[in-house]
């Protein structure tokens, strides 16, 4: 049932996000026309170490994460309908068939920014606060910033 549960959060999160593909470093305009300034709100920090506990919590039990604020660290890419997202990579497996499958998918947030948006592939972090919209889970940016050293892309 966990190998079921955590397939399922897997795959929809690589059903929405796309990967990038280009490098840079550079620093965004920290502005954001919405500031989120609430030295009240817990930040929860997602670390390279245990990045996807905390994905899989988030998604699991997102009642206990909503309308905190957070900070993580991934790689910035863009969809087609201009949507912002900060993911790591990881490894998926599944069963199909009696045979084991394992594939490579995206895992993190979508985000909603009001700055100057990152170039694709570029490492950034996003620090904003957790909220639902159209049953998603998504980040409300107070800060983008696009990171002079990468973190680890492929997670597990």
């Amino acid at each position: 049932m966990k190998k079921i549960t955590k397939t399922i959060i897997i795959i929809s999160c690589m059903t929405i996000f796309l990967i990038g593909c280009n490098k840079n470093n550079e620093y965004i305009n920290k502005s954001n026309e919405n500031n989120i300034e609430n030295t009240d709100l817990e930040v929860i920090k997602v670390t390279e170490a245990a990045y996807m506990d905390y994905i899989y919590d988030i998604y699991l039990d997102e009642d206990k994460y909503l309308g905190k604020m957070i900070e993580i660290e991934g790689i910035f890419t863009k969809d087609n309908n201009e949507n912002l997202y900060v993911y790591r990579l990881t490894d998926s497996t599944h069963e199909h068939d009696d045979e084991i499958h394992t594939e490579e998918v995206m895992s993190g947030f979508r985000f909603k920014w009001n700055g100057e948006a990152p170039k694709e592939n570029d490492w950034i972090k996003v620090i904003g606060v957790l909220k639902k919209e159209d049953e998603e889970i998504i980040i409300e940016a107070d800060s983008v910033e696009i990171m002079k050293e990468r973190g680890t892309e492929k997670v597990s």
